[in-house]
């Protein structure tokens, strides 16, 4: 690959991030924004129409060549089965009952604790070994979550009923 074919895959791949860190950005307020007016069932059929359509397309458009679009569920089997149940039904629904009732802010910090939890159900369960430092690390950044996130202003956002 030549130098000037790499850089624009760079630049695509940079300007892909970049759209994908815009749209988790402003996901929190236009949801609640959608919430002021319309159930938090009804935002997510919405969420997950649009989702079909444009990733079921990638998918589709991806998958030339008569590749087999069942083939990772026939690899898969259960774990894709219970995968899809608890990342498209379980994460969502919790997800915007959580966005319905706190502040956009406190779901954005909420959610960018991620990998802290991850880092510590790894721990649990003898996937990683944390040493000390990110012990306290850990400890220090839930309780600084928790410190915002609990002790925030406690007047109701504009966007909540």
């Amino acid at each position: 690959m030549s130098r000037l074919a790499s850089d624009g895959l760079r630049e695509r791949n940079d300007l892909t991030l970049l759209a994908t860190v815009l749209v988790w950005g402003v996901n929190f307020a236009v949801l609640k924004v959608a919430l002021v007016d319309l159930h938090p069932f009804v935002v997510n059929s919405l969420r997950f129409t649009v989702s079909v359509l444009v990733l079921g397309g990638v998918y589709v458009a991806g998958q030339r060549g008569g590749r087999d679009l069942l083939q990772p569920l026939r690899a898969g089997g259960w774990q894709v089965i219970a995968l899809g149940i608890l990342g498209y039904w379980c994460f969502p629904v919790a997800f915007i009952v959580g966005i319905n009732a706190t502040t956009a802010g406190n779901a954005a910090l909420i959610m960018a604790s991620t990998p802290l939890w991850t880092a510590m159900v790894s721990q649990f369960t003898g996937l990683e070994r944390l040493g000390g430092r990110a012990w306290v690390g850990l400890l220090v950044a839930v309780v600084g979550t928790a410190v915002v996130v609990l002790g925030g202003r406690k007047s109701r956002s504009a966007a909540k009923r």
